[in-house]
């Protein structure tokens, strides 16, 4: 059972769980490290730019997850926190759209990786082509879970990140 949650936006009164808030931190013993970058406490954004932005580390591998937001969030972000945006590893934000992911936050993060999750044959077609050329002209490697099915990072001290791909571990017939 889940005793407490972290959501963005607002709830109604009487609601579980709390907005997420920046700055908070919290540690599992000997394991991942996480760090909330956004938003601010008392920020109230519209739409997805109210998005919980995550900055997890893991055995010295870091990894940014930004949720939703657009373009013009990721450039306020990028003037407020600069280079502790820094991840090997990137979420694309709002799942690659045309919207996210701009120059100026890959330039900040400067991930090595970036991770595309979306769907399958997606209606809207992400990741979109644009913000697959700004990766790879940024020399980034790139996953995506419409061709993996989902993906599982394994971390281990002292080894390198396992990446366990759903569709290559359970093979089904039609695929």
């Amino acid at each position: 059972p889940v005793s407490r949650f972290l959501y963005c936006g607002e709830r109604g009164p009487g609601s579980p769980g709390r907005s997420c808030r920046s700055g908070e931190t919290w540690y599992c013993p000997g394991g991942p490290s996480f760090r909330m970058l956004a938003p601010d406490a008392g920020e109230t954004l519209p739409g997805t730019d109210g998005s919980c932005v995550l900055l997890v580390t893991v055995v010295g591998v870091r990894l940014l997850l930004p949720g939703d937001i657009v373009a013009g969030r990721e450039r306020e972000l990028v003037q407020r926190l600069g280079d502790a945006l820094g991840a090997e590893w990137l979420l694309a934000g709002h799942h690659g759209s045309l919207t996210s992911s701009s120059h100026a936050w890959l330039k900040t993060v400067q991930p090595a990786t970036v991770v595309f999750s979306s769907a399958y044959a997606s209606r809207f077609g992400h990741p979109h082509a644009r913000v697959v050329e700004r990766v790879a002209a940024r020399g980034a490697s790139t996953l995506a879970t419409a061709a993996s099915g989902a993906l599982i990072f394994e971390f281990a001290p002292g080894k390198p990140m396992k990446i366990v791909r759903y569709r290559q571990r359970v093979r089904r017939f039609w695929m």
